[in-house]
């Protein structure tokens, strides 16, 4: 079953279930994690959202073998759904004006469309670097 298909038909308490036990497991350290809900985690962990404009994140998409038989277009409406099903979960699991791609809720924002891979690594390291100076 594709992500897409089973992320739409979980719900509040699955997402709830799930996100308090990988709290559990992020808290326990040594972990790098990918979550939409960053914001419940502690200050202890370094908080770095990865984006691209849509069209970029489609292309990489169509060059993969997940979408076979796809169109960027309509890989681009499946992502572009996918991200709305996502804000629309963490409001019901955080608030009404919860989302997660705000940047209050991240120590990083980085744009992918922009940077190479070296550069993003070489940016969370970075940063990684500055915080555990600081600490």
């Amino acid at each position: 079953m594709p992500f897409e298909d089973y992320w739409k038909n979980t719900g509040i308490s699955d997402n709830k279930k799930i996100n308090d036990e990988f709290l559990k497991l992020v808290n326990r350290g040594k972990i790098i994690a990918d979550t939409r809900y960053a914001h419940i985690y502690s200050d202890k962990t370094l908080k770095v959202f990865v984006t691209a404009p849509v069209v970029i994140r489609a292309l990489r998409a169509f060059k993969s073998s997940k979408y076979i038989g796809k169109d960027c277009e309509s890989i681009e409406q499946i992502l572009e759904t996918r991200e709305k099903d996502e804000v629309m979960m963490g409001r019901k699991l955080y608030g009404d004006t919860y989302d997660y791609r705000s940047p209050e809720h991240y120590d990083l924002i980085i744009d992918s469309g922009l940077m190479s891979v070296e550069k993003e690594y070489n940016a969370i390291l970075n940063k990684m670097q500055l915080s555990i100076a600081a600490t």
